[in-house]
């Protein structure tokens, strides 16, 4: 499906069954992304 967005005067075309994965993989420790200051995650078995 083709969706066009028109922003700022400028018209873009987007193909809406090609999604973009932007996910970021989370680890144990610090070597990870991190926002609002938060501690690292910690992952353990439940």
């Amino acid at each position: 499906m083709i969706a066009e967005i028109k922003y700022n005067s400028r018209k873009y075309s987007i193909d809406l069954s090609k999604p973009l994965d932007i996910s970021i993989p989370l680890t144990s420790g610090e070597s990870n992304v991190s926002a609002w200051y938060l501690d690292p995650p910690k992952i353990v078995p439940v």
